[in-house]
């Protein structure tokens, strides 16, 4: 779930995802820093976070872990 997005934001969009299935598991990407200004609720939430531009790999991993 990217941070930033256009029109809604990408906390309110993965709230809106919560309502529905409350059991749904994302992870946040921003280019802003991890402790930034649009991504301080991932730090005060403790969600998972990977700072673009990340690689196919660490990607990847981040999914397998969430998949287990």
């Amino acid at each position: 779930m990217d941070v930033v997005l256009p029109k809604i934001g990408g906390w309110q969009t993965s709230e809106h995802m919560r309502a529905i299935s409350p059991s749904v598991r994302l992870i946040y990407t921003s280019g802003y820093p991890y402790n930034g200004t649009h991504t301080r609720f991932i730090v005060e939430q403790g969600l998972d976070f990977i700072q673009k531009p990340y690689s196919t790999d660490l990607l990847c991993e981040r999914i397998r872990h969430h998949l287990k």
